[in-house]
């Protein structure tokens, strides 16, 4: 039984129009290095090497991008419309995202959905997905077969089914991905048919 929701922020609730080439030019100068950076949180803990003042300057330069980004911030969908609606039901959110502590709080604040979750965990406490899912449903009190994630990176999906969760995948292109997608996700287009998706399941459970 679906007793809670974790979602992702950026790219799957709200849009942060971050200019990510350039942020990743300004973090491959910082480390001197030629590599992707994607997943961009993984890539620096793996540079960092364990290095906690490098790792906070990234984190630093990050956050600076994401808080200015939060000032022009675009709602994808009518999202928040969903997430009260759920709230409004019972059903236990959560909020899991790599984008740091204060452009969080800011987003939360400016859209006012700050009280509907049950816990909101950012890179701050916790820089990697696994550890935040895992944290987060310590914290709501969930089993993890009871929970759904939803996510717009594969990494989420994948971090998902490591811990024993189902879980729902917003992406455009998902030919490039089918191979690499677990078994226990689905896949939704857009945030409306992710909408679908699980209001189909709660409809068929007792709310």
């Amino acid at each position: 039984m679906i007793q809670g929701l974790i979602f992702d922020l950026d790219g799957t609730l709200v849009k942060l129009h971050i200019d990510e080439k350039l942020l990743k030019k300004k973090l491959q100068s910082f480390f001197k290095t030629d590599d992707e950076l994607t997943p961009l949180i993984p890539a620096i803990l793996h540079l960092a090497e364990n290095n906690s003042n490098l790792i906070q300057k990234a984190f630093t330069t990050i956050c600076d991008e994401e808080i200015k980004a939060s000032e022009n911030m675009e709602l994808i969908n009518d999202s928040i419309s969903f997430l009260n609606i759920l709230h409004s039901k019972n059903i236990k959110l959560c909020l899991v995202t790599m984008q740091c502590r204060a452009a969080t709080e800011k987003i939360l604040n400016k859209l006012k959905i700050k009280e509907i979750f049950s816990n909101v965990l950012t890179r701050d406490e916790f820089p990697e997905r696994v550890e935040q899912l895992r944290k987060s449903l310590a914290l709501a009190n969930l089993k993890p077969h009871d929970a759904i994630v939803v996510g717009d990176r594969l990494h989420d999906v994948i971090c998902a089914d490591e811990i024993g969760c189902n879980s729902i995948l917003i992406k455009k292109n998902i030919q490039l991905y089918e191979k690499k997608i677990p078994d226990s996700t689905k896949l939704a287009m857009d945030f409306s048919e992710a909408e679908s998706i699980l209001t189909d399941l709660l409809d068929k459970q007792i709310i």
